[in-house]
């Protein structure tokens, strides 16, 4: 492998890691906001009472 090739290699990693770090945050603040979506949707459900 070629020294050329080489840092090719490391500057697409190096951009993956970039994008990765920008979204990282965007999903975790969106995480809450899906959990309580999902929950939504799902609505109520009903419990059996014992008595």
């Amino acid at each position: 492998m070629s020294q050329h090739s080489a840092n090719t290699i490391a500057d697409n990693n190096t951009e993956k890691a970039a994008k990765i770090r920008q979204i990282l945050p965007l999903l975790a603040a969106m995480l809450p906001a899906l959990c309580g979506l999902g929950f939504q949707i799902a609505g109520p459900r009903s419990q059996k009472l014992e008595s």
